[in-house]
């Protein structure tokens, strides 16, 4: 089963990840500090076996790749015939505005999922 998050403040999280950055704040060693400590800031998590964080520095790229389980799932839709919703307003400025061609629903899977884990890189 997927863990669910239910962020209630954008803001209270940003002064929460503010705090870690600077060291303002101790970050959590444990699951169970990490969990209290989002939820002092509105930030409910549920089902997660770990919660982990990790301050970045400039010197390293990570990327966050999707779960095998993920994976799985959004194969699965694709196989289905699931269509994906196509995100015409992020993708319009590389197109001039007119609309884009229609990839394959396995096209835009590759997409999203390049996507997805490209955002999350830092």
């Amino acid at each position: 089963m997927a863990g669910k998050m239910h962020i209630d403040s954008y803001e209270n999280a940003g002064r929460l990840f503010i705090a870690l950055a600077k060291g303002e704040r101790k970050l959590p060693e444990t699951t169970k500090q990490a969990v209290v400590l989002l939820a002092d800031f509105g930030i409910k998590v549920e089902d997660y076996e770990n919660v982990v964080f990790h301050v970045n520095d400039s010197k390293t790229l990570h990327l966050v790749v999707p779960s095998k389980e993920d994976i799985a799932k959004s194969e699965t839709e694709v196989g289905q015939e699931a269509k994906y919703t196509f995100p015409h307003e992020h993708y319009k400025s590389f197109y001039l505005g007119s609309p884009p061609p229609r990839p394959s629903n396995e096209e835009m899977f590759r997409i999203r999922i390049g996507d997805y884990t490209l955002g999350k890189c830092k």
